[in-house]
């Protein structure tokens, strides 16, 4: 494999490490908002004035709900009321784009997989090739035969084929 295939698979490899990362990343806002929307749900839903508020680290706060008006980061540290409905609209426009995100990531994984199959093929290919070329007209010394030679015209291997078949059958039979 030449100098420039070997790099490019290695800056593939790590493009690959690094889409993995945001796909974790992706994945786990996705589930952050989808247990932000649920918390909406229930603040819609609950006519109680007391609600448990996560913390975080599964630490929990009991809260009296005053006004079910929510304020809402838009950006830049900008800050309005939003109702419960017109907040879940907000969740759901970030729900999409995360979506969309890991769509086109897990796309560019795709392509790189395939990009990378067919640079394996190519090897594949120009391995044997070379191996068909290299061994032509030229006495095999791995094969350390007597008489052992590969030529464009011939390729004579019948004989040890048998030999080894034969010894084969004699290890099976226990001979």
């Amino acid at each position: 494999m030449d100098q420039e295939a070997i790099m490019k698979i290695q800056m593939m490899e790590q493009e690959t490490t690094q889409l993995n990362e945001q796909l974790k990343m992706v994945d786990q806002n996705v589930s952050e908002m989808n247990d932000l929307k649920a918390s909406l749900d229930e603040i819609e839903k609950n006519d109680n004035k007391e609600i448990m508020a996560n913390l975080g680290k599964r630490i929990f706060l009991p809260v009296d709900i005053r006004d079910k008006n929510l304020i809402v980061e838009v950006g830049k540290g900008n800050f309005v009321k939003k109702s419960v409905v017109e907040t879940k609209k907000v969740v759901d426009e970030e729900s999409d784009k995360l979506n969309e995100a890991k769509i086109q990531i897990m796309g560019r994984l795709d392509d790189m997989q395939n990009e990378m199959n067919q640079m394996i093929m190519e090897f594949q290919k120009a391995q044997m090739d070379a191996q068909a070329k290299g061994g032509e007209g030229q006495e095999n010394p791995a094969h350390g035969e007597p008489g052992h030679v590969h030529g464009a015209e011939e390729h004579m291997h019948e004989e040890v084929v048998a030999d080894k078949e034969e010894s084969i059958e004699d290890l099976a039979e226990g001979k």
